[in-house]
């Protein structure tokens, strides 16, 4: 808290048991008894009160003229008051024309000063300033400036005047003739003011002119060339310093006027900064601007090419479908004309093969008759001798048989020639007709060619059409990008994703706070803001959006600021207990408190006095020491748990009873330096704060810590290095895509290491290379830790190579990606080896994307012939062919503990797939091998295609 100082006469101070503070002052008023140096002193609070007050008061309009009459009825006061603390007062009377109106106005006002500003008001009410009441009105003006004003000054680890002190001392450290010591001595000469201008700006005075002895001359050109060049209100006079004995209040307060013009200043220089920095980006714009216009000429003169190549090859493919279509009809037309033929050739064999068997069989007959009538002629020869006539007539009748049998022989050997020309003539047919069937079958696969030509030219045409669409589509796009360019919209885009994300983190702390802090800022309406700009030129965009960028920078700050204020204020306890602590001579039993900034000692648990405390800044350090015994004179005597905490040059020694009891202190300790010294950091650097990091030293467990995808910069690494080390709970560490570098690193791992109960670290994507392997290997010293992902990084086979002695005999490692680094087959072979010849438990190998080849394919088999604990092979996206695959095969049968292989986007072939697929039959454990993206296997239309469609994936599956 703070107390109101009103600054009584040493006379009055002796009599303050007799009279109340209040009628002490009016007796002193009525009698005129204020002494020459009070006088002064009020002068100068009122001049410079008065400037103090009409900054803020411009806002509204207003204006204070006497500092003593003009804020009697509480009116010009509940302004200032609202307009320097940026928070409303409750309902107040803005134009009171009673007494009662008066009181209540400043009434409300000192209500606000004590409660929410923590102002301490000792014998002063509403009355004394409505009355008009001097000397109590400039005393409360007097604290409220020392609160807003003064305290906010820090420097070297001190505030308020002693800080202030420190800043003029920094400021003018190397000028000759200064020497700052207290605010009475050191400011007589006037050559401690002239520093400070000069320091400020070198132009205005020329300080080496100077002469300590001309202390009065100094004195007046320092106050002139402040007022005039500084704005800086004349507060003092010379010979308020010559005397040698000069008001220490006088001085403090001209001084801080000096402090604030300082800040002011830099403020400024800042402002210029950010607008050098718009400038070059607006012209990297317009460069991009000029890219973008000649790119639009050349896809505009490629459209054009494409449209007339289209136009040519539309004519052409047009005239050599006419010309097959033709010729098509031309060979149908002579096909149907073979066709007809031959049914008319194979109808005349069939005839005279009919007329050859009727004459064969006819033949016949007459053969049988003849051979019977010449037994009846033998047999009846002797019989029929008695007739010659008779004789003769069956002679004449045998002749005539054996004339009419040469005929029918005649006949016979005629259709035997007839029948040979014909067997002759349908042989000719028949060879005629086989030509016939292979010109038609040569036709018929010259026909199927040709519609596979015309097809292929159609999907050519297609995709040619598409290309144009899509060129087309993409020359649209970039006028439209074009259009979006002149307008100069990735300025404003640049902005926008900077003003988010500053929005991001001010509503996730303003979450975390109570409702006490939601009326720092007001709501970001999008809306609003868009609706503001679009009637705006572009330069008062870009000052519109970086002012609101600004200032929700500054309400991030202030809220952050507010918080820790806020929970200092309220003695906010995070932890106490008793602990022994080490004394001058012996060890002493105190009542530990630790609140947001500090830590506190008490004599006992009941005690409102502070022995004493240690206010936490970046310099604090808490280690924890080796177990001793509580009286190491006695064996027999228990163990106790100690604690060293450094700042700068002091240290304490603290011991707890437990191991337990010293963890929960050394945690709860390292966690909120961290913070105070994260916050200081960020702050001095001008950054905006990672709020995960804050989130994460604010929570009293958290057994993961994810910080992926943005970027940590140092003043977070060394947050995480100074709170880390008491998060023995902590199990997942992630930091993938944090942008780490080697630096990083090597500040990381002197903590990780020691986490006890870690099991995965995650260091994917940051592009991390050999040099970071000695670093890397310090991880493995870890015993808890049984996942690492170092995918995505630089690492090639010399890494591996380094990193094997750190891998032996990891029992815990259970997984360990190499995906997408660059092993190749010498990285693989290396690491395989180290595996296979220690015991290791680790079940998924992950080295997609290494460039393996046949060689690396076969190391990786026989580590999996020797290691049965691997269930999970991961080997995608690399050039693995039919030789690997083979070898992994034969693998997978000796170890049957394999449940899934990934061969994506390898070089397999049939060859490869069918001695996969025979795996199946002797690994009955495994269940899944991707084949997806296999070139050669995608192609082959046996095995992934049918009826013109493709399948998209390729997986050899049990279910």
């Amino acid at each position: 808290s703070i107390f109101l100082n009103v600054s009584f006469p040493p006379r009055a101070l002796t009599n303050r048991n007799k009279h109340t503070p209040r009628a002490h002052a009016d007796k002193m008023a009525d009698t005129g008894l204020k002494s020459d140096k009070e006088n002064k002193w009020e002068q100068v609070q009122i001049k410079a009160f008065t400037a103090w007050i009409n900054g803020y008061l411009t806002k509204q309009g207003l204006k204070v003229e006497n500092l003593l009459t003009d804020l009697k009825d509480g009116v010009k006061l509940n302004y200032f008051l609202e307009e320097a603390t940026n928070k409303p007062l409750k309902k107040w009377t803005k134009r009171p024309a009673m007494r009662v109106h008066m009181l209540e106005n400043v009434s409300i006002a000192l209500d606000y000063v004590t409660k929410d500003l923590g102002v301490r008001l000792v014998g002063i009410g509403s009355e004394d300033l409505v009355d008009g009441h001097s000397k109590l009105t400039l005393g409360l003006l007097w604290s409220l400036f020392r609160r807003l004003r003064i305290e906010t000054i820090s420097e070297e680890g001190q505030s308020s005047e002693d800080g202030l002190l420190a800043w003029v001392r920094k400021m003018t450290e190397g000028y000759d003739n200064v020497r700052i010591s207290n605010f009475k001595e050191s400011f007589n000469d006037g050559m401690a003011f002239s520093a400070l201008i000069h320091k400020f700006n070198p132009d205005l005075i020329d300080f080496d002119s100077l002469n300590p002895a001309n202390r009065e001359a100094n004195l007046i050109a320092a106050f002139d060339i402040a007022e005039q060049r500084l704005g800086i209100p004349r507060l003092l006079d010379p010979e308020d310093l010559l005397n040698g004995n000069p008001d220490e209040r006088s001085v403090i307060l001209y001084s801080s006027l000096f402090f604030h013009a300082f800040v002011a200043d830099e403020e400024r220089r800042k402002q210029q900064g950010n607008e050098k920095v718009i400038v070059s980006k607006l012209s990297a714009v317009e460069q991009t601007l000029q890219e973008q216009r000649e790119l639009n000429n050349e896809l505009l003169e490629k459209n054009r090419l494409l449209e007339e190549q289209q136009a040519l090859l539309h004519a052409r493919l047009e005239q050599q479908k006419a010309e097959l279509e033709a010729g098509l009809s031309a060979k149908e037309q002579h096909l149907k004309t073979l066709e007809t033929n031959m049914q008319k050739l194979l109808d005349e064999i069939s005839y005279w093969r009919d007329r050859c068997a009727k004459e064969l069989e006819m033949r016949g007959l007459l053969e049988e008759k003849v051979n019977m009538l010449e037994d009846l002629l033998e047999q009846n020869l002797e019989r029929s001798k008695r007739s010659e006539d008779e004789r003769n007539r069956i002679r004449s009748e045998l002749e005539e048989l054996r004339s009419r049998g040469e005929h029918l022989n005649a006949d016979l050997s005629m259709l035997e020639e007839e029948r040979s020309k014909l067997l002759t003539d349908s042989e000719e047919k028949a060879r005629r007709l086989q030509e016939l069937d292979e010109k038609r079958s040569k036709l018929l696969e010259e026909l199927a060619a040709l519609r596979d030509r015309i097809k292929a030219e159609i999907e050519r045409r297609k995709e040619k059409e598409a290309e144009v669409l899509r060129l087309r589509s993409e020359l649209e796009q970039q006028r439209k990008r074009q259009i979006v360019h002149t307008k100069a919209r990735v300025g404003l885009d640049v902005l926008r994703y900077n003003l988010e994300q500053h929005l991001e983190d001010l509503y996730r702390w303003r979450e975390l706070n109570d409702s006490t802090f939601k009326d720092v800022a007001e709501d970001f309406d999008l809306g609003r803001v868009l609706s503001d700009i679009s009637g705006k030129g572009f330069e008062d965009q870009l000052n519109y959006l970086d002012a609101k960028l600004q200032e929700e920078n500054r309400s991030l700050s202030k809220i952050l600021k507010l918080q820790e204020v806020n929970a200092s204020l309220k003695d906010v306890v995070v932890k106490s207990g008793f602990l022994v602590m080490k004394g001058r001579k012996e060890w002493k039993k105190r009542w530990f408190v630790l609140s947001t900034n500090k830590l506190s000692y008490y004599e006992d648990e009941n005690s409102e006095t502070v022995s004493g405390s240690i206010v936490f800044d970046s310099s604090c350090e808490v280690l924890r020491q080796k177990a001793i015994k509580e009286d190491e004179a006695n064996p027999a005597s228990k163990k106790v748990w100690p604690l060293k905490i450094s700042v700068g040059e002091r240290k304490l020694f603290i011991r707890a009873a437990t191991k337990k009891e010293r963890h929960a202190w050394f945690l709860a300790l390292t966690s909120r330096i961290a913070a105070v010294s994260y916050l200081a950091s960020t702050e001095a650097a001008a950054v905006r704060p990672d709020t995960r990091v804050l989130a994460f030293f604010h929570s009293d467990k958290s057994p993961s810590l994810i910080l992926n995808d943005k970027n940590l910069d140092s003043h977070a690494i060394g947050a995480l290095v100074k709170g880390l080390p008491g998060r023995d709970e902590l199990e997942q560490l992630s930091l993938e895509n944090a942008g780490l570098t080697v630096e990083n690193l090597e500040q990381l791992v002197t903590v990780i290491d020691k986490l006890a109960s870690l099991k995965s670290i995650n260091l994917s994507g940051n592009k991390l290379g050999p040099n970071a392997i000695p670093h890397i290997t310090k991880l493995f010293t870890n015993p808890t830790l049984s996942v690492v992902s170092l995918a995505n990084n630089n690492l090639d086979s010399a890494a591996v190579d380094a990193l094997l002695s750190a891998l032996k005999d990891k029992e815990n490692l259970t997984t360990l990606d190499f995906s997408n680094n660059n092993l190749g087959d010498d990285g693989v072979a290396a690491f395989t080896r180290a595996i296979a010849g220690q015991k290791s438990n680790i079940t998924s190998l992950q080295l997609s994307g290494n460039a393996i080849s046949d060689n690396g394919a076969t190391a990786v088999a026989d580590l999996i012939k020797a290691n049965t604990a691997i269930t999970h092979v991961n080997l995608s996206n690399n050039k693995i062919g039919n030789a690997g695959a083979s070898a992994i095969a034969d693998a997978l049968k000796a170890n049957t503990h394999i449940q899934e292989l990934d061969l994506s986007n390898n070089a397999l072939k049939a060859q490869g797939l069918a001695d996969l697929q025979s795996v199946f039959g002797a690994n009955k454990e495994l269940n899944i091998v991707l084949l997806s993206g296999n070139a050669a296997l995608e192609t082959d239309r046996d095995l992934i295609s049918f009826n013109g469609l493709k399948l998209p994936q390729l997986t050899l599956s049990r279910y």
